[in-house]
């Protein structure tokens, strides 16, 4: 009936415009790894649709008021590693070292990616999406 198609419509449209609202899901897990050793993970999932055959960022070291207290490049995928696909999720990490019992928070953000079969390089910002920096 027309009612089952207008419904179906409507949460197929629901379910396009809230993946076009975040190509990426963010996630940072600090782990402590001994008393001199911690390492962050960072987790990325490909909501874009597209194959990605470059992905790198930083992660920022937060202090107590959330300002930027130190920033090291991560690369997410290696030239030797295959097309990052959409729907599927990469995850890499780096060590720092931990002297006492307070973990910082940890941020990351995406400075540079590359689609399969396009030549421009985009950086991506959450509110400004896509931009191309080639």
């Amino acid at each position: 009936s027309a009612m089952r198609i207008l419904s179906a419509l409507i949460l197929l449209s629901m379910l396009v415009a809230q993946e076009a609202d975040s190509p990426f899901s963010i996630e940072v897990r600090p782990r402590v790894m001994d008393k001199n050793r911690l390492y962050v993970v960072v987790q990325v999932e490909n909501n874009t649709g597209r194959r990605i055959t470059h992905l790198e960022g930083f992660i920022s070291k937060l202090n107590a008021s959330g300002r930027r207290t130190a920033q090291r490049r991560l690369s997410m995928i290696r030239r030797a590693d295959p097309g990052f696909e959409p729907g599927f999720s990469i995850s890499r990490g780096l060590h720092y070292p931990h002297s006492g019992t307070i973990v910082e928070d940890y941020i990351f953000e995406i400075s540079k990616l590359k689609f399969f079969g396009d030549q421009n390089i985009y950086t991506y910002h959450p509110a400004a999406g896509f931009i191309r920096i080639d």
